[in-house]
């Protein structure tokens, strides 16, 4: 494994964090699931709420702020859907 062979330095260094020995020892273990780094499917935004969100940021007339705060919004109202 990618780890194992800085078990010794990871132990030392939480060792040394909490003053005392309380990790004698570190297993990894091999997992073979599902894939965890795999993303869900996007979630789509409606029309109604992309028009909400570009009438909310019309008005800011700096571009990269209003895309910025256009981004924040579309990314809300994804996470409500």
């Amino acid at each position: 494994m990618e780890f194992s062979f800085k078990t010794g330095i990871i132990r030392e260094r939480i060792n040394s964090f909490f003053g005392y020995e309380p990790i004698s020892k570190i297993i990894f273990e091999s997992f073979y699931g599902a894939d965890l780094m795999a993303q869900p499917d996007p979630k789509e935004i409606s029309p109604e709420d992309l028009e909400a969100v570009q009438s909310m940021t019309k008005e800011i007339e700096d571009g990269d702020l209003r895309q910025a705060l256009e981004n924040l919004g579309q990314s809300i109202f994804k996470e409500k859907s």
